[in-house]
C-alpha cells in the first residue's frame, strides 16, 4: 500500500506523466503471494491512470531456487569445515608419527606434529615435499610404490632417514585409501 500510494503521489505532480518501474506484491487465494512490476501512466486530458504490469512469478521462482541452492551450499560448506576441523584436531592431537602422502605423486600432503619431529622440521614444513627426499632408498622403483605394496601385503618396512644427525631407522606401517579421486597413503612411523 505504501509503494502504491507513493506512486499515486508521484503522478499527482502536474509535470509527471509516467512513473518509474515499481514492484507490488499481490495475494491470490489460488497461488499465494506473487510479484508484479508496474509502470503507471496519466491518461492524457483525464484524471484517469493506467497501470501496466508484468507478472514476475517466473523470475521470483528462479530467485527462490538460487537462494535455496546458495543456502544448501552454505550448509555443505559448514559441514565440510566441521570435518576439516575434526581432521586437523585429530592429526594435531595424536602422539603417533603420521604422514599422509599422495599415492600417485609421492608428495606429502600432511603430517602430525610427531611426524614432523622425526625429520626435525617445524609443523607444516613437510607439506608439498617428496617423500623420497627424506629416506635412503636403494630399492627398485619409487618408494611410494613399495609402500603401497607393503600396505596391500600388510607388512611393515624399515627405512633409514636421510641426512639425520645420528643414524635413525624407522619402522613404517602403510595403509592405502581413496579420498574422492585421490589415492592416498597414510604412514605410521
Amino acid at each position: 500500500r505504501e509503494k502504491f500510494d507513493a506512486q499515486l503521489t508521484a503522478l499527482s505532480d502536474i509535470s509527471r506523466t509516467v512513473t518509474t518501474s515499481f514492484e507490488l506484491n499481490h495475494i491470490s487465494a489460488e497461488t499465494g503471494e506473487f510479484p508484479v512490476r508496474y509502470k503507471a501512466f496519466k491518461m492524457h486530458g483525464t484524471s484517469n491512470l493506467l497501470f501496466v504490469g508484468n507478472d514476475l512469478t517466473p523470475i521470483a521462482d528462479i530467485q527462490k531456487k538460487f537462494v535455496d541452492s546458495q543456502l544448501e551450499l552454505e550448509r555443505e560448506y559448514t559441514k565440510y569445515r566441521s570435518y576439516e576441523t575434526r581432521y586437523k584436531v585429530l592429526v594435531d592431537f595424536t602422539t603417533d608419527s603420521i604422514v599422509l602422502v599422495n599415492g600417485l605423486t609421492g608428495s606429502i600432503m600432511d603430517a602430525s606434529p610427531a611426524g614432523h619431529q622425526i625429520f626435525h622440521l617445524k609443523k607444516g614444513k613437510l607439506n608439498g615435499q617428496q617423500l623420497e627426499k627424506f629416506f635412503n632408498w636403494n630399492g627398485s622403483g619409487k618408494i611410494v610404490e613399495a609402500l603401497k605394496s607393503d600396505a596391500l601385503a600388510n607388512v611393515t618396512r624399515v627405512l633409514s632417514i636421510r641426512n639425520h644427525k645420528e643414524p635413525l631407522k624407522v619402522r613404517i606401517k602403510s595403509e592405502v585409501f581413496r579420498a574422492e579421486n585421490d589415492l592416498c597413503l597414510i604412514l605410521k612411523m
